[in-house]
């Protein structure tokens, strides 16, 4: 989507095209077939939902857009993969940051829920580090989200159908990003069900270590402005 094109659809009432976007998001996801069928792969439905997500940072609020989509994310595997292609994060986080960043208990209860897929659960967390990195006066408000969602993550990691072990790794790889040091010990309880998959990010030693030697290294590659938003998905010639 050109910058003339995103500057029309802007000039109309947000409210209006904050519902279009919506209803267009959940018809999509409505159509979809779980079955993948690689006759009926099109490139420009691929694009649209990720024009629409995007759109949807700007003009979305914490209510309605924010269910919508979270609703996205539960959709299966085949869909992240098909409509998201390798832009998964670069599409979601920011968006989620945007309609989510007052509502860590609607992205809790998402990251509770069973049977999704793991790297849907993943934008979630990341969103929750770039809100540290956005609104650093948050910190602690975000720390004690991931304190609630390592303490879940034990708990439920043997049953495999809320967390798995990469899902794991990767909670913990998040809060070494933030340097929540005094979250090591539901980390360390974490490790202790023997369940984590060390290949995301090493095994508790190593995480301890990162925790205390590494530099603070939060990833602010995100933008947030819609204009460069869609330059950014143009320049890797996913949105024409």
């Amino acid at each position: 989507m050109a910058d003339p094109e995103i500057d029309e659809l802007l000039a109309l009432p947000h409210d209006s095209l904050r519902r279009d976007v919506e209803n267009m998001l959940l018809y999509t996801i409505g159509r979809t077939c779980d079955c993948k069928d690689d006759d009926d792969s099109n490139d420009d439905d691929e694009c649209e939902v990720m024009n629409l997500l995007v759109m949807l940072g700007e003009v979305g609020n914490e209510g309605s857009s924010l269910d919508v989509v979270l609703e996205t994310l539960r959709q299966s595997e085949y869909f992240y993969e098909h409509y998201l292609v390798d832009f998964g994060m670069e599409v979601f986080v920011p968006t989620l940051y945007l309609v989510g960043r007052n509502r860590l208990d609607k992205l809790m209860d998402f990251m509770k829920e069973e049977g999704l897929y793991t790297f849907a659960k993943d934008n979630v967390l990341a969103a929750l580090t770039l809100i540290v990195s956005r609104q650093p006066e948050r910190r602690g408000e975000v720390v004690e989200w991931f304190r609630e969602a390592l303490r879940f993550a034990a708990e439920k990691l043997p049953e495999r159908q809320f967390v798995d072990g990469t899902l794991a790794g990767f909670m913990a790889a998040y809060c070494s990003e933030i340097k929540a040091s005094e979250l090591l010990p539901e980390i360390k309880a974490l490790y202790a069900t023997g369940l984590v998959d060390k290949s995301v990010n090493g095994d508790y030693d190593e995480v301890e270590k990162e925790m205390h030697d590494a530099p603070y290294s939060l990833n602010e590659n995100y933008d947030l402005d819609v204009h460069e938003r869609f330059a950014n998905l143009r320049r890797f010639f996913i949105i024409r």
